[in-house]
């Protein structure tokens, strides 16, 4: 086993973070070692299914890595405090595709996060782990494979998805085959907010209202509006107002305190490997409440080929919470019935709707009593009960 003097030395340089002596080779190998020894042994809560500590063949260095490869296993130790980034079995077909007759019998979520946040507190980290998204990959009937990603924690403020932390299992012992964590991200020097989650919904419904026009969202429950250290990503945004060289922080793996969610839209079909609907992304600066970015739904492998189909007009049961011409006003109930078409006679007044996690940005014509939403052949149309028509009324009176 690894001495204790090289377990110290982690933990101290994962205490202070940045500096000037650098993990050895010799020391890498060690702390290579001892991880590979401690996920194939059965001090973290799962069942070895066959141990693959074997020799240290080479060690090359990388990219501020020292690369430690056996015959039996590979790890990735960060040269500056080192941590281990990433670890792989040299796993047969047989052991990372375990046969299983019926699925109860692979490991649980509760399994698979203890189990993570045993493993990741070995390979030097400190942040609580929280499971976001656990696929049970299945090559052919009867066999498994077991993949979750995890977002870390600072403290409350959930660390954003894309710095995550991935682990493989073993299907049926949780025996760990991979694990792979993102670089560590330079967090806010503050982390409590100055603005309230109430207040950061209000703008992103304001964003909604302009920049999300006609269309049905629902907030997402893989991504709901909270607060976050969020790393600016690159993508094709919107809008967008850093007040920063937004390349220069995501380079850096620098994060911002902010308030962001992704709102799925609901006619579009799920993507066939993640589930999960093409969504917009809105992002409220914690400290100042600015509105920093909206990004729209960009291109995503695995797009299934079913067709978007038009609003059902189903809200579901609850208060319905109307915005119309930056008024606010809330039902206790109300609902609206489904046409089948619609052809008003006038310009509509733009409403948004919020039931739950359902979010409409609609027209409202008044003569005709009508709701639409969507365009084109997505276009349809709702009629306003008795009470919804009442205080949408009164709201339009009042532009």
């Amino acid at each position: 086993m690894v001495s204790h003097n090289v377990l110290a030395l982690v933990a101290a340089l994962s205490v202070h973070g940045n500096v000037a002596q650098e993990i050895s080779e010799a020391q890498a190998r060690q702390i290579a070692l001892s991880f590979a020894q401690f996920v194939n042994s059965d001090q973290y809560g799962a069942s070895i299914v066959e141990d693959f500590v074997g020799r240290v063949e080479f060690t090359r260095r990388a990219g501020g890595t020292w690369g430690i490869s056996g015959d039996k296993y590979h790890v990735s130790v960060n040269q500056s405090n080192g941590r281990v980034q990433f670890y792989e079995a040299s796993a047969p077909p047989h052991i990372q595709w375990a046969p299983v007759s019926n699925p109860r019998f692979l490991i649980d979520d509760a399994l698979c996060l203890s189990i993570a946040q045993a493993v990741y507190r070995r390979a030097g980290f400190s942040e609580t782990l929280v499971l976001d998204q656990r696929i049970d990959l299945q090559p052919e009937f009867g066999f498994y494979g077991i993949e979750a990603r995890f977002v870390r924690m600072a403290g409350d403020v959930e660390i954003d998805a894309s710095l995550d932390v991935m682990f493989g299992y073993h299907a049926t012992s949780g025996q760990v085959l991979e694990m792979r964590v993102m670089p560590d991200p330079i967090l806010p020097p503050v982390l409590t907010p100055r603005i309230s989650l109430q207040d950061a919904r209000r703008i992103v419904m304001g964003a909604v209202a302009r920049y999300a026009t006609h269309l049905i969202l629902s907030e997402s429950e893989w991504r709901p509006l909270r607060l976050r250290a969020v790393l600016p990503f690159d993508t094709d945004y919107l809008y967008e107002d850093f007040p920063f060289d937004r390349r220069a922080y995501e380079r850096e793996w620098r994060t911002i305190l902010a308030y962001d969610v992704a709102l799925e839209e609901e006619s579009q079909p799920p993507y066939f490997f993640s589930g999960r609907k093409p969504s917009w992304r809105v992002i409220v600066d914690a400290i100042t409440g600015k509105l920093l970015a909206v990004a729209p739904p960009g291109r995503s492998i695995g797009a299934s080929r079913k067709k978007p189909v038009p609003f059902g007009w189903d809200l579901g049961p609850g208060p319905l919470t109307i915005t119309l011409g930056g008024k606010t006003y809330e039902l206790s109930s109300a609902d609206v019935l489904k046409v089948q078409q619609g052809s008003p006679n006038e310009p509509g007044v733009p409403v948004l709707l919020q039931r739950a996690r359902l979010i409409l940005n609609a027209l409202y014509y008044p003569k005709a009593n009508l709701l639409s939403v969507g365009e084109g052949k997505l276009r349809s149309f709702g009629r306003p009960d008795e009470e919804l028509k009442k205080a949408l009324l009164a709201l339009a009176a009042k532009e």
